[in-house]
């Protein structure tokens, strides 16, 4: 049997050995032997082991083994354990079926998220986000992003994906890639105010160099190009089509008088850095069983490894609940989030990255020259 909306029960038993169990989700149960007593008052204690085994599913929450779909779940403190400047960059590899790649190793780069794979060849693939009930889709974002990739992390409570096609059953065809659901904290209902700080800083950098040629190297590899042109092409080179290289070393700027060069340049120590990422999160939560409240606060900055890349984010919210009456609720919450980021990993079509001009650029020049001059 159950109670009413108040907890009341009333029970007829037919043994005065009989043990009454009292149970509600993420509760710990309790045995009451009803020998001799007329009225009995039970106060069960919170489970949160128990807690854990409830997620949404779309219209509601359910226990994990009464679930008939496919549902993959993540919660806040599973979320910290990765410190991440956005939320599937936080859930890579925690869901199984659910696919998340980067194409950019910069502050803030956008990821691909799949759930079970590619649907179609001709339409996007990408899932369907609902952020606290309210239905957000990619394409009403620029870039190809996400809503959840401007969201701060620090303020999700639980990220629920539904993976299969029971998705559909609830949103339509917009689910047919999958649904995101994610809740954000609010605040509690154990009486007073609570105050919390969390700080986390972190360092990055480049595992490994690559072994390329500085000045004198490359400049041999041209004398032994122009030397095995006589062997390989020797009509070519016998009609001057080929010029020695040692003949071009003129520019006073690069090389001295006997032509050796002046500079010898490491572009990957110029061009790379080691970097330094802050997040700063300040939240300040209360409430009675008749309401709550919830302030959440948040700072990032977070460095690139490439020099002059960066990603700073400023966020806050403001969460509140109150009971009205018996069966009226009314909540709301009032967020802020401003976003800044400087790109430089894509320089233009063809291929051309930042990292590939790293490992092109020509050792014999300069960042600047003498007179101030940028080399390239």
């Amino acid at each position: 049997m159950t109670t009413d909306f108040d907890g009341n029960f009333s029970i007829e038993v037919s043994s005065q050995d009989a043990v009454l169990i009292v149970s509600y989700i993420g509760y710990s149960p309790k045995e009451i032997s009803v020998s001799g007593k007329d009225n009995i008052t039970v106060s069960l204690e919170e489970n949160a082991s128990a807690l854990d085994e409830v997620v949404l599913i779309g219209y509601g929450s359910q226990k994990k083994s009464d679930l008939t779909g496919a549902v993959g779940s993540v919660k806040a403190e599973e979320l910290a354990e990765r410190p991440a400047a956005s939320m599937n960059q936080a859930i890579a590899g925690k869901i199984s079926g659910v696919n998340i790649t980067s194409g950019s190793g910069r502050p803030g780069g956008r990821t691909v998220v799949r759930i079970r794979g590619n649907t179609s060849v001709s339409i996007a693939n990408t899932p369907l986000y609902v952020i606290d009930g309210v239905i957000l889709s990619a394409a009403s974002l620029p870039n190809g992003s996400t809503p959840i990739d401007y969201m701060n992390p620090n303020d999700i409570e639980s990220i629920e994906v539904l993976k299969d096609a029971s998705a559909t059953a609830i949103y339509g065809a917009r689910g047919a890639n999958g649904v995101i659901l994610v809740s954000t904290k609010r605040g509690t209902t154990n009486g007073g105010g609570r105050l919390n700080y969390d700080v986390d800083f972190s360092i990055g950098t480049l595992p490994k160099k690559l072994n390329l040629l500085n000045s004198e190297e490359f400049l041999q590899v041209e004398e032994t190009a122009y030397a095995n042109a006589e062997k390989f092409d020797p009509e070519g080179w016998a009609g001057g089509r080929y010029t020695d290289p040692t003949l071009k070393r003129t520019d006073p700027r690069l090389f001295d008088s006997e032509g050796n060069p002046l500079y010898d340049t490491d572009w990957q120590d110029e061009a790379i850095r080691t970097s330094f990422t802050q997040n700063h999160q300040l939240s300040f939560t209360g409430g009675t069983q008749k309401g709550n409240y919830g302030l959440f606060m948040g700072f990032r900055d977070e460095q690139g490894l490439i020099v002059e890349s960066w990603l700073k984010r400023y966020s806050a919210r403001f969460t509140m609940d109150s009971d009205i009456t018996d069966w009226l609720r009314v909540g709301g919450s009032l967020g802020y989030n401003d976003q800044n980021e400087k790109q430089v990993d894509q320089l233009g079509g063809g291929g051309i990255t930042t990292m590939r001009q790293v490992f092109e650029a020509l050792p014999i020049i300069p960042v600047t020259y003498e007179d101030g001059a940028m080399g390239i």
